[in-house]
């Protein structure tokens, strides 16, 4: 078996490789690899984690968070998905591109439970302010 612990201290971004593996395998239906590449990813963000600013840390978890949450709403299961999409948007203190991304996902929630007023909701906190 291969021994990636230098892979990974040498190339930080495989996580986000893994996380993007996972939603192309989820856009092509394929759910059990794109959960396998879920696994992979969490699995790499870890062993990254350990020596790595924190904010760093934040992006690869909510680089997978939103992968998870697509992968769940895909698969029908949209509690998941809103608790996944939640988490990152409470999480990201930034109100950084990732948190916009969430709201999308739990506009797309909403859409899927025909909660119209809240899909907009969502949709419409995405958007940049123009202030």
């Amino acid at each position: 078996m291969l021994h990636l612990d230098p892979i990974i201290d040498t190339y930080p971004a495989i996580p986000y490789f893994r996380a993007t593996l996972a939603n192309v395998a989820r856009l092509q239906d394929d759910f059990t690899q794109a959960a396998l590449y879920l696994q992979e990813a969490e699995t790499f963000a870890h062993k990254v984690g350990q020596g790595h600013p924190g904010g760093f840390r934040h992006h690869r978890h909510h680089e997978i968070g939103l992968a998870a949450g697509y992968l769940a709403e895909t698969q029908g299961d949209l509690a998941a998905a809103r608790a996944a999409f939640t988490q990152i948007h409470q999480q990201d203190q930034d109100q950084s591109h990732y948190s916009a991304a969430a709201l999308v996902g739990l506009g797309w929630v909403a859409l899927q439970q025909k909660d119209w007023s809240a899909a907009r909701r969502h949709f419409a906190a995405a958007l940049p302010s123009s202030s």
